[in-house]
């Protein structure tokens, strides 16, 4: 289980708004670049495990182990600690809050499932974070050539075709992210199947 701490050092604060001022100096090209590199960071660290099928999947703290009130960021899980399995949207959410910090939980009493209910991507503070990184048809054409399947929701199939079969052309999970994050790299913050 990551460990947490639940204050945060004087360098950790500097290092914080350090990061969150250079997010919002960057343009979402410049964030999604950012979070695809840090992808691959990831990936080769171990700390990402590449699996279709779900987006984050972290072992959290029960919220009864919180103090009340506590304020708690991806950011200040001992990054030795955190490995998760995640798929494309999952990895580029769990990059996005380590690079940048923009993702708070806090504790009140109508959340009864810890940091986990807010790890799912129908949860306004995931969709608030992707969001300011890419568009809603960038992100249902990388999940869908991940997942390989159509997961684009609104996207022209045209489109959604050529990332499905983009993501068929690599046979296992963490080929497949790597390409698509190179993908992302090599055109400046945007996928391109």
């Amino acid at each position: 289980m990551p460990k947490l701490n639940i204050e945060y050092t004087s360098n950790e604060k500097k290092r914080i708004a350090k990061a969150n001022a250079d997010f919002a100096k960057m343009t979402k090209p410049q964030r999604a670049v950012a979070v695809a590199k840090d992808v691959l960071a990831q990936i080769k660290a171990g700390n990402y495990t590449c699996e279709v099928g779900g987006y984050v999947n972290l072992e959290t703290p029960p919220i009864e182990d919180l103090p009340d009130n506590c304020k708690v960021s991806a950011a200040i899980f001992n990054p030795s600690d955190l490995q998760c399995q995640v798929c494309a949207r999952g990895a580029m959410f769990m990059s996005a809050i380590r690079k940048f910090n923009k993702f708070d939980f806090v504790k009140d009493s109508s959340q009864d499932d810890g940091v986990r209910n807010l790890l799912h991507p129908d949860s306004p503070k995931f969709r608030k974070i992707e969001d300011t990184i890419f568009s809603r048809e960038q992100i249902g054409l990388i999940e869908s050539a991940f997942e390989c399947c159509n997961m684009a929701g609104s996207t022209p199939f045209e489109k959604t075709k050529s990332a499905i079969f983009f993501g068929i052309l690599y046979n296992n999970d963490s080929d497949r992210m790597q390409a698509i994050m190179r993908n992302i790299i090599k055109n400046d913050g945007k996928f391109v199947p």
